[in-house]
């Protein structure tokens, strides 16, 4: 994945760097390969960096990356709106499937079964 910054705005008033990079690579990269790659580019923590968007179009190996870096956590959590909070910063937790729940749908469809 091949990284450049185009455009690097500082923003006073809400605290934080925009930022516009530009993406080569021959599929879509995660929000948190991006995340890791731009961090260490634009010299900021990953921690406080959000991805807005990856824009991409069909056929094209370049994608357009929008992102602000914030100065502290504190400052992102007053203005990131909180989709944006858990787009960006989720925990994957994997739960198996527990007697209870997967016997559930089953009497579900059994109850559907009756009416008919």
């Amino acid at each position: 994945m091949e990284m450049k910054i185009i455009q690097d705005t500082k923003n006073e008033v809400l605290n934080r760097r925009e930022i516009i990079a530009e993406v080569t690579d021959k599929k879509v990269p995660s929000k948190d390969e991006v995340r890791k790659k731009l961090s260490a580019l634009a010299e900021v923590d990953a921690k406080s960096l959000i991805i807005q968007k990856i824009d991409s179009e069909f056929g094209n190996p370049k994608m357009r990356v929008l992102a602000n870096a914030y100065s502290d956590e504190k400052s992102m959590k007053n203005v990131e709106r909180e989709y944006f909070l858990k787009r960006n910063f989720k925990e994957v937790k994997v739960e198996a499937p527990t007697e209870e729940t997967a016997a559930a749908p089953a009497e579900e469809k059994k109850e559907w079964f009756k009416w008919i």
